[in-house]
Parts: C-alpha cells; sequence; structure tokens
C-alpha cells in the first residue's frame, strides 16, 4: 500500500517517516527530487540517517522532500511510471542490496 509523507505548514512528518522506517524494515521509499525525478531507497539506507534521528527542527525533516512509501518495489515503480516520474537507483542501497 502507498502511504506518502511530506511536511505541510507547520505540521513535520519526519518523525512519522521515521516510525515507518523502523516498523517496515524490508520496505522502499521514493524521495521525490522534482515533480518528475525521484530516487528509489530501500528502508534502511543510510542516505536518510539513521532511523532513530529525531529533527530538532523543520529545516531537518526529512520529509521536506516528499517521500512515497511502500512495502512492495514493484507498486512503486507503477506509481511512479503511471505519473511519469524517472526513478533512479540509489547506488548505496544497491551495493548494500537494499534493492531487488
Amino acid at each position: 500500500m502507498i502511504k506518502e509523507f511530506q511536511d505541510s505548514g507547520k505540521r513535520i512528518a519526519h518523525d512519522s517517516f521515521q516510525l515507518w522506517r523502523r516498523s517496515n524494515e524490508g520496505a522502499y521509499f521514493l524521495t521525490m527530487k522534482t515533480a518528475r525525478k525521484a530516487n528509489l531507497h530501500g528502508a534502511l539506507c543510510n542516505h536518510a540517517g539513521g532511523t532513530e534521528w529525531h529533527a530538532v527542527n523543520g529545516s531537518e525533516s526529512l520529509t521536506k522532500a516528499r517521500k512515497i512509501t511502500s512495502d512492495d518495489v514493484g507498486e512503486l515503480r507503477n506509481w511512479a511510471k503511471a505519473r511519469g516520474i524517472e526513478v533512479k537507483d540509489c547506488l548505496h542501497c544497491q551495493a548494500l542490496r537494499l534493492l531487488p
């Protein structure tokens, strides 16, 4: 199931995203770089920092950039394709085999 996390106004989604990562270690997420480009990561990717890291303020929030999540990597790829979004796999995740 697709779930989205993004800060909105004063609502910071960082802690909710971090909880999702801890609860879904084998899952995946897209970080939206632009409206048409995203990077695919495994839930435990170090590029997103440790799962226990808390943002002190909104400027440190992981969810300033929209995150699209799923436990099914194919579902994420299909979601992106249906919206004309180019997905680039994280090289770090590939090296650590976090991505299939």
